[in-house]
């Protein structure tokens, strides 16, 4: 039986889920994230932490929910990808950077579909 079709929902799913359990998380516990803003970025940002955060849990939310939904896929994965870079760049290497780096090559693999299965874009191209 062929599977391989089912490879790129997997996928925008599997970051979909990420990104919208990290943005529910910012926006109810923001005050848990700020150890995670270099300090560069508090002086650069200039802002309080944990609104900081809550609107980043929003985008969060929201990017994570429209790439669950499948809908302009290929889009929210490279804003996605353009995301993480600025996290990584923000966070240095760590642990937390190892496992983001596995997202981000995981959004950037789903930035090259043009529609995935079970999807708004697969009903919209269909």
């Amino acid at each position: 039986m062929d599977t391989q079709w089912l490879a790129p929902s997997i996928l925008r799913i599997a970051v979909g889920l990420t990104y919208l359990l990290v943005g529910i998380d910012q926006i109810q516990h923001p005050e848990n994230w700020q150890g995670y803003l270099a300090p560069w970025a508090q002086e650069f940002l200039n802002a309080d932490h944990k609104e900081f955060f809550f609107q980043n849990g929003i985008f969060d939310a929201v990017l994570g929910g429209v790439l669950l939904l499948g809908f302009l896929t290929r889009y929210a994965a490279m804003l996605a990808v353009l995301h993480l870079v600025m996290v990584l760049l923000n966070i240095g290497y760590n642990e937390i950077a190892i496992r983001d780096l596995g997202i981000l090559l995981s959004a950037l693999a789903l930035s090259l579909y043009q529609k995935t299965p079970y999807s708004i874009d697969a009903l919209r191209k269909s």
